[in-house]
């Protein structure tokens, strides 16, 4: 009806093109001033609305969106294909199956084809959600320019975003624990919001390589990474960028150690952690959304510490439900914490990760093991559940009387009584912790963040349009976390958050 026109439409560049593709915001007058319209949420997954749009609170409709599409062009859908970038939409469309909706933002239409290398995006404009900002800010944009100072009543503990994020990663990550979907491949997938969807079908980073496959592909990425590598230890003096001598000697070993058979032996390996990731774990692909944290009101005590982030009585102390994640195109199965690794380098004061690294990842693994155990026992009582249902089946459709007894409820047979629930849910703990102690959690974590970030630094370092303080800035924080977490003289490269 006339009372669903847009009017007029207005776009502005958020981006000058990325490496595959570009962002806008979408801003949308419409007719009839729609404020009396009840709203209906439409969500990335293929699930139906659990309630009806009659019933839904009434409230206008979104002044503008977020639209990312995939650039046009043979070399742009290239880069698409070589990065996988459109699987993105899929995870979107699958986002209630994989149990992260809730951390996701709202998604109003997500299409995307490995077969055609595109994909279109339309989704929610958190900067419309009053009070939010994006992570990176609360730690301090430290390469692009400063934003607007946040006001006092919103402002947020660093110390506190910092762990809510690992807690929202330790949530995520124990819901797919070596989940055997994750490594399920095919040539081609395509998905769209209107399209049904599973795990199976995101097509997911890294995927092919548990398996055997992409040693192609690998190659070439790797080889790419020495190349920006060389040229970026050639640029840098003309730019004035003195790369530290320590930095350079590591990645120069990394890289002449880098192969696929060391990649092939480390996925197979029995201990090897493997779950679904980010990929690309910073905390510019995040935002926290400061309203709903200041609706709970709790917040940081006075600090004298002031390298902690907690320091200033009053900030907002930030819980991992008030984040959003987006920007999940480098998603796949791989070792959680170079997720963690990732954030801190990239993002976090050497000061703070010094302090606050292993308490971190203490709460992070705990929070992990909690999260794996409630899983098992939700899916021992769905099992459960099923089975108690099918019997239940086999014994109407055989009764031929209905008697008090029988009308009776019946105990399902499969399920524990509370004390032996309570013994198996400590035997399945001792048994996940015996898998995953916290000290090979804790050795993953000092390397992994490194492996990861080593090949990305050779390609920042040797993009031109990179400015200087951000070459600077990553060096030491790349330098920094490493002699804090083990101070490896090598590190053996395996993830390639860009496949270009």
């Amino acid at each position: 009806g006339a009372e669903d026109s847009v009017a007029a439409v207005t776009t502005t560049a958020l981006n000058h093109g990325g490496f595959v593709g570009s962002m806008w915001r979408v801003s949308a007058t419409y007719t009839l001033a729609l404020t009396s319209r009840p709203s209906k949420r439409k969500t990335s997954s293929a699930a139906p609305e659990s309630s009806s749009a009659s019933s839904a609170p009434s409230q206008p409709p979104p002044q503008s969106f977020v639209l990312k599409v995939s650039g046009s062009g043979a070399a742009a859908r290239a880069n698409v294909l070589a990065c996988g970038h459109a699987r993105e939409a899929a995870v979107y469309v699958a986002a209630g199956e994989l149990g992260l909706q809730e951390t996701m933002p709202q998604i109003f239409y997500a299409q995307g084809s490995d077969l055609l290398g595109e994909y279109v995006l339309l989704m929610e404009d958190l900067t419309l959600r009053q009070g939010g900002v994006g992570v990176n800010m609360v730690f301090g944009n430290q390469v692009w320019g400063m934003p607007a100072p946040i006001p006092a009543a919103l402002a947020p503990s660093p110390r506190s975003t910092l762990y809510a994020v690992f807690l929202l990663a330790a949530d995520q990550h124990a819901l797919h624990w070596r989940d055997p979907a994750l490594l399920q491949t095919s040539s081609s997938s395509s998905a769209s919001a209107s399209s049904s969807s599973s795990v199976s079908a995101c097509h997911w980073k890294a995927a092919q390589w548990y398996g055997g496959q992409g040693q192609a592909e690998w190659e070439v990425a790797m080889q790419r990474g020495r190349e920006a590598w060389a040229a970026a230890k050639s640029s840098c003096p003309r730019r004035g960028i003195a790369l530290p001598r320590k930095l350079e000697r590591i990645i120069d070993r990394s890289f002449a150690v880098a192969s696929w058979a060391a990649l092939q032996e480390f996925l197979h390996r029995p201990t090897t952690p493997w779950t679904l990731c980010h990929g690309d774990f910073h905390a510019k692909n995040m935002f926290v959304d400061l309203a709903r944290t200041a609706a709970r009101g709790e917040r940081e005590e006075s600090s004298s510490s002031g390298s902690s982030g907690g320091s200033g009585g009053g900030l907002l102390r930030v819980a991992p439900s008030d984040l959003v994640l987006f920007d999940w195109s480098e998603a796949g199965p791989w070792e959680p914490t170079a997720d963690l690794g990732q954030f801190l380098i990239s993002d976090v004061a050497p000061e703070l990760f010094r302090e606050e690294s292993r308490d971190l990842l203490r709460a992070y693994w705990e929070r992990l093991v909690a999260g794996r155990v409630a899983k098992l026992q939700n899916d021992r009582d769905k099992s459960a559940d099923v089975s108690a249902g099918a019997a239940d089946g086999e014994v109407d459709s055989a009764a031929t009387t209905t008697t008090a007894a029988t009308s009776s409820p019946r105990r399902n047979p499969k399920r524990k009584s509370s004390s032996e629930e309570k013994s198996r849910g400590s035997s399945a703990q001792d048994a996940i912790v015996a898998e995953y102690p916290f000290e090979q959690c804790w050795s993953d974590f000092c390397r992994s963040g490194v492996e990861r970030w080593i090949w990305v630094f050779a390609i920042i370092a040797s993009m031109p349009m990179m400015p200087k303080s951000g070459v600077d800035y990553f060096a030491n924080q790349l330098l920094r976390f490493i002699e804090a977490h083990g101070d490896y003289a090598t590190y053996q490269l395996k993830p390639l958050v860009l496949l270009l």
